[in-house]
Formats: structure tokens, sequence, C-alpha cells
């Protein structure tokens, strides 16, 4: 279980080999790679093919809702092509940094499936950037879970990946 507020929540999904693992990504971890050194840890502890990986990005802040004055100085150079400005603001769109860096690890960008639920403008999740510049948002985290499941198909017992996203 993740607990998230604006970062990505991540699921990664090795179908051959049953094997599950969350990640919680964000503009800071892009520098450390985060989303490469689980790909590294599932292919060493699970003979994970990056090919056949399954990987969900949850609902998370959306760039267009996550913007900083500049200068942003704290920002990772691998951020730099998923930044704009716009309206006196820097936004970044750390969630597509993170997208390429998985890419990069060898996962197929079909395998890939972002949400489009942006936290930032739903009422129905937490946002932490949202909270801080509007008093009416309530502060919080919201859940993001990830099973295994049992299921039958065809008389077959098979095992698939449930995630679930919830308010907390």
């Amino acid at each position: 279980m993740l607990l998230t507020a604006d970062c990505v929540p991540a699921i990664f999904y090795d179908v051959p080999n049953t094997a599950i693992a969350l990640a919680h990504l964000n503009r800071k971890t892009i520098s450390h790679h985060l989303a490469k050194k689980v790909i590294q840890k599932m292919t060493e502890e699970f003979d994970t093919d990056p090919h056949k990986l399954m990987v969900w990005f949850e609902p998370h802040i959306h760039a267009s809702s996550y913007s900083f004055t500049p200068p942003l100085n704290e920002a990772a150079p691998e951020l730099e092509k998923y930044m704009y400005e716009k309206d006196g603001k820097i936004h970044v769109d750390f969630a597509r940094a993170h997208v390429y860096q998985i890419i990069e690890s060898g996962v197929k960008e079909n395998n890939i499936t972002v949400s489009n639920i942006d936290v930032g403008l739903s009422d129905s999740y937490y946002s932490h950037t949202k909270s801080k510049t509007d008093s009416s948002r309530p502060q919080g985290r919201y859940a993001t879970l990830a099973t295994l499941k049992l299921f039958t198909l065809g008389g077959l017992t098979c095992v698939g990946a449930t995630t679930h996203a919830e308010v907390q």
C-alpha cells in the first residue's frame, strides 16, 4: 500500500512471474532513477523481463496543476525537457519523465497506463500542492493498493493483478 497526495503511485506487475511492486514516484526521485531501480530489482529477484512488465500510474498531480514560481533551482536536469512556462509559472510533468525512464529500461510504451485523473483538480483525491494554496481543500493522503488475486477462467485457476485507489 502507498500513501500519496500528489506523487505518482506506480504499480509494476510482472505477469509471467506473478510479481508485483509499488513505487512512490515524484520530481525528486527522477534523479535517483527510482523507477529504473524498481525494474532492475524485479529483474534480479523475479527474473522479470521488462518487455513483459505492465506499469500503471494511478491518480497523481498533472503538469497543468503542478507549478512553481521561477526559478526552480532544485529541479533535476532530467526534468528540464518535461517543464514548460505558462502564466509566469513553471509547470512540471514529472510523471512523463518517469514514463520515459521506464521505457528506457525496456518496458513497452503500450504496457504503461497513466491515469488521466489530476488530483489537483479532483475533489475525490487529496492534493498536497492544492491544499497549501486553497484552505478549503482538506489535507491528507489517499491509499493505492495492489494485490494478486486468484480467479477462475474457463475452469482454470489464474492469477491476475487488481489495483485500487481509495480516498482515506
